[in-house]
Protein backbone atom coordinates (compact mmCIF):
# COMPACT_ATOMS: atom_id res chain seq x y z
CA UNK A 1 0.00 0.00 0.00
CA UNK A 2 3.03 2.57 1.01
CA UNK A 3 4.69 1.59 -2.27
CA UNK A 4 1.78 2.13 -4.21
CA UNK A 5 1.43 5.69 -2.65
CA UNK A 6 5.45 6.69 -2.65
CA UNK A 7 6.08 5.45 -6.68
CA UNK A 8 3.45 7.76 -8.61
CA UNK A 9 5.81 10.27 -6.51
CA UNK A 10 9.12 8.80 -7.03
CA UNK A 11 8.17 9.35 -10.87
CA UNK A 12 6.97 12.54 -11.05
CA UNK A 13 10.24 13.34 -9.80
CA UNK A 14 12.81 15.64 -11.86
CA UNK A 15 15.92 13.46 -13.31
CA UNK A 16 18.83 14.83 -12.19
CA UNK A 17 20.68 16.89 -14.14
CA UNK A 18 24.56 16.87 -13.66
CA UNK A 19 24.74 20.52 -14.96
CA UNK A 20 22.47 21.91 -12.12
CA UNK A 21 24.59 19.70 -9.83
CA UNK A 22 27.53 21.89 -10.72
CA UNK A 23 25.72 25.24 -10.39
CA UNK A 24 24.50 23.99 -6.97
CA UNK A 25 28.44 23.29 -5.54
CA UNK A 26 29.06 27.43 -6.18
CA UNK A 27 31.34 26.73 -8.94
CA UNK A 28 33.22 24.30 -7.18
CA UNK A 29 33.25 21.42 -9.79
CA UNK A 30 32.86 18.07 -8.47
CA UNK A 31 35.90 15.47 -9.46
CA UNK A 32 38.17 18.34 -9.95
CA UNK A 33 41.55 16.77 -8.43
CA UNK A 34 45.06 18.38 -8.24
CA UNK A 35 47.98 16.25 -10.15
CA UNK A 36 51.56 16.61 -10.49
CA UNK A 37 53.42 15.77 -13.73
CA UNK A 38 56.31 14.50 -13.83
CA UNK A 39 57.52 12.96 -16.68
CA UNK A 40 55.03 9.92 -17.62
CA UNK A 41 54.41 9.75 -13.94
CA UNK A 42 50.78 11.41 -12.80
CA UNK A 43 51.00 11.74 -8.70
CA UNK A 44 47.61 12.80 -7.25
CA UNK A 45 48.76 16.26 -5.47
CA UNK A 46 46.41 15.99 -2.61
CA UNK A 47 46.87 12.50 -1.56
CA UNK A 48 51.08 13.10 -2.42
CA UNK A 49 51.28 15.86 0.06
CA UNK A 50 48.65 14.82 2.92
CA UNK A 51 51.35 11.22 2.60
CA UNK A 52 54.12 13.29 3.08
CA UNK A 53 52.81 15.30 6.08
CA UNK A 54 51.66 12.25 7.99
CA UNK A 55 54.66 10.17 7.31
CA UNK A 56 56.75 13.80 8.69
CA UNK A 57 54.38 13.43 12.20
CA UNK A 58 55.01 9.84 12.30
CA UNK A 59 59.03 10.70 12.33
CA UNK A 60 58.98 13.53 14.60
CA UNK A 61 56.91 11.58 17.13
CA UNK A 62 59.14 8.60 16.95
CA UNK A 63 62.29 10.42 16.55
CA UNK A 64 61.02 12.77 20.06
CA UNK A 65 60.33 9.41 21.47
CA UNK A 66 63.77 7.66 21.23
CA UNK A 67 65.69 10.73 21.55
CA UNK A 68 66.78 9.72 24.96
CA UNK A 69 66.15 6.21 25.72
CA UNK A 70 65.80 4.35 29.49
CA UNK A 71 65.94 1.34 30.88
CA UNK A 72 62.69 1.87 32.56
CA UNK A 73 60.38 3.52 29.58
CA UNK A 74 58.11 6.44 30.32
CA UNK A 75 55.96 8.90 28.59
CA UNK A 76 56.34 8.72 25.09
CA UNK A 77 58.74 5.88 24.74
CA UNK A 78 56.09 3.91 26.33
CA UNK A 79 53.26 5.01 24.09
CA UNK A 80 56.16 3.70 21.17
CA UNK A 81 57.14 0.63 22.72
CA UNK A 82 53.58 -0.46 23.21
CA UNK A 83 52.79 0.65 20.18
CA UNK A 84 55.82 -1.58 18.26
CA UNK A 85 54.88 -4.79 20.75
CA UNK A 86 51.33 -4.10 19.45
CA UNK A 87 51.99 -4.16 15.50
CA UNK A 88 54.59 -6.51 16.16
CA UNK A 89 52.64 -9.06 17.59
CA UNK A 90 49.52 -8.56 15.73
CA UNK A 91 51.74 -9.33 12.18
CA UNK A 92 53.17 -12.34 13.89
CA UNK A 93 49.63 -13.52 14.44
CA UNK A 94 48.24 -13.04 10.89
CA UNK A 95 51.71 -14.01 8.55
CA UNK A 96 53.51 -16.28 11.38
CA UNK A 97 56.76 -16.49 12.97
CA UNK A 98 58.68 -18.04 10.08
CA UNK A 99 57.64 -14.91 7.39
Amino acid sequence: MLLQTLLPLAEALPASDPELVVEESHGLEIGQHFYWHLGQLDLHGQIFLSSWILIGALLSIVVAGTRRMERKPGGLQNLLEFLWDYIRNLSREQIGEAA
